[in-house]
């Protein structure tokens, strides 16, 4: 602010002029401060102090409070900013519709060869019962793996539980359904508790974490099943329950559409894309990313479980759906073991066909129903080709190991090692092509093309008004010269 000056002539000061008042209000506009009427000494007598200054004013510091410091007039408002932010990015879908459709398209023909070229493929609906006995089972276990997978948690221990379901099925319940139901859910309640305390407070992998915790619970099980009636005579049965093979196929079939249909909308891959990071240490845990990345730990134990029971739910044909290679009739052997590695085998291929990402976050809408249809008829018509026509069958599917040494042993694992390779393809695709397009923000570096060194003989007064050479320093005072 102006100070007075010396009394003029005649005992009258100084006032400020126009322009200062013209400035005062320029301040008060990018201030936002109330204006101030300008000061005017009183004639004669002492010079009062200006307004608003004291000790403050003569050490050379501010009294202005701090809601009152000068702001940027270049600065946008926080609306502003806000309404300009990009939105969230959304993956790219076109990729797995595509593949979904290729998908859709091979299993209606691999479907139409089976019926076609097989001979009584379902005479009297038994084959579509033994079908849907070997489909929806593997179906519910590939939904488990691939929900797994999209969390960036991948549960390997899936063959292990697939073992720990049928062993608890049963054992010293006697008829009780439910009571056989309510062993399953606990077994999966303690299991995801010991999983998340692991991976989320310990930092471990979640892949050797599921792991180990299956074989827990295995061995728990196990010494459970030998003290009550032994392992050798055990065969797990679930009585007193009946599904219709439609009906089972049809809801398989709708659970995997809808879970596909939630984990395409962006809000549910965000998640996804969030308990990943949580668990690689890349973000700060909380109670909503924990309490979600269990519930989906819980549902896919679920549902290897689920897979166990209407596997004897459903009608029964030669083979007792995955009893034919889990039933617990020899211990622990390597036909055992080999069981274990070609069912999981096979759920690999199913989801990675599906098109579900290895790498978390991605997947599709109906490609795993889509592909369990596709790999079971691929291996049926494998069969036929392989035995003849057939009523009775489906070994290559239900027990690949159980004949070591054999031609169906040998194709079944040569058939299953390429179409998992094929898979992995099939995965890395997605993750390619289903990248979002992220546009550039304000934040990010641009890049800007080099520019020719300027030679050192031209001078700032050697350029033209736009910066270019110009080898007469006038040309751009006198341009009709």
């Amino acid at each position: 602010m102006t100070q007075p000056s010396d009394p003029q002539p005649g005992g009258q000061y100084w006032e400020p002029s126009e322009p200062s008042q013209a400035a005062g209000e320029q301040t008060q506009r990018l201030t936002g401060a109330p204006a101030e009427p300008p000061f005017v000494a009183p004639v004669g007598g002492p010079t009062p102090p200006p307004p608003n200054l004291g000790a403050s004013a003569v050490a050379g510091t501010s009294t202005m409070p701090a809601a009152q410091s000068p702001i940027d007039p270049f600065a946008t408002s926080p609306q502003a900013s806000e309404e300009s932010a990009p939105g969230r990015s959304r993956d790219r879908m076109g990729f797995t519709l595509i593949w979904e459709g290729i998908l859709l398209l091979l299993s209606l023909g691999a479907l139409a060869a089976v019926i076609f070229t097989v001979d009584d493929v379902f005479p009297a609906g038994a084959r579509f019962d033994e079908a849907a006995n070997v489909i929806v089972p593997f179906l519910l276990m590939a939904l488990g793996l691939g929900l797994s997978l999209r969390l960036g948690a991948p549960n390997f221990g899936i063959p292990v539980f697939v073992i720990v379901g049928a062993w608890a099925v049963g054992i010293g319940v006697g008829e009780n359904l439910l009571l056989d139901v309510g062993v399953l859910v606990g077994i999966a309640l303690v299991s995801t508790v010991l999983i998340v305390i692991l991976t989320v407070a310990l930092r471990q992998q979640p892949w050797i974490v599921t792991l180990a915790v299956a074989l827990l619970m295995f061995a728990i099980v196990a010494a459970w099943a030998e003290s009550l009636s032994g392992l050798s005579n055990h065969v797990p049965t679930v009585s007193g329950f009946t599904l219709t093979p439609w009906i089972a196929l049809v809801a398989a079939v709708a659970l995997a559409v809808i879970g596909g249909l939630l984990g395409c909308l962006t809000a549910m891959r965000e998640r996804f894309t969030k308990v990943s990071s949580m668990l690689k240490g890349e973000c700060p845990r909380s109670a909503s990313l924990v309490s979600f990345y269990g519930l989906c730990t819980f549902i896919s134990i679920t549902l290897v479980f689920a897979a166990v029971v209407l596997s004897q739910a459903l009608p029964q044909g030669e083979y007792g759906g995955l009893w034919a290679v889990w039933a617990p009739e020899t211990g622990f052997s390597a036909v055992f073991a080999l069981g274990a590695l070609t069912l999981f085998m096979m759920v690999l291929v199913i989801v990675t066909w599906g098109g579900t990402s290895l790498n978390g976050r991605r997947g599709g809408i109906a490609g795993t129903a889509l592909a369990a249809i596709l790999v079971f008829a691929i291996f049926l018509l494998v069969e036929s080709a392989m035995y003849g026509q057939r009523p009775n069958g489906l070994e290559m599917l239900l027990e690949p190991v159980m004949f070591l040494g054999t031609d169906a042993s040998n194709i079944s694992f040569l058939l299953l090692a390429l179409m998992l390779v094929l898979g992995l393809f099939i995965s890395w695709m997605v993750d390619r092509w289903g990248q979002p397009r992220t546009p550039v923000t304000e934040g990010d570096p641009v890049e800007f093309p080099p520019q020719p060194a300027q030679d050192s003989a031209e001078s700032d007064a050697d350029l033209g008004i736009f910066g270019e050479p110009n080898r007469d320093p006038d040309a751009h005072m006198f341009p009709n010269r």
